[in-house]
């Protein structure tokens, strides 16, 4: 799994964090397993967004679950296949001055 912070968005009373998340895997060098890789990738990826979802943090943080799975597969540089998507975590930020650490 690699994840990579997007910008992160302040807006009104909201503090707004996305990630890419890639669930990849190494392919055979005959590619064989491409199916079973592509398979098991989208599953786990499901999974975690399943675990966000249902995370007990999930009262304060709100996790936009309309997800993208997007598949690749890289036989030249890599030789991973997998699939990578954006998930969006918003919680409340009020910009309240006593938060300050002065």
């Amino acid at each position: 799994m690699i994840v990579y912070l997007q910008p992160n968005q302040l807006s009104e009373n909201t503090d707004t964090y996305t990630f890419q998340i890639t669930i990849c895997d190494r392919l055979k060098k005959d590619d064989t397993n491409e199916i079973e890789v592509l398979s098991d990738t989208n599953l786990i990826a499901k999974d975690l967004i399943t675990y966000f979802k249902n995370s007990p943090t999930e009262r304060d943080v709100i996790i936009n679950t309309s997800v993208t799975l997007n598949d690749f597969s890289d036989r030249e540089d890599s030789e991973t296949a997998g699939y990578f998507f954006d998930i969006t975590f918003r919680q409340n930020f009020d910009y309240n001055y006593c938060d300050i650490p002065l």
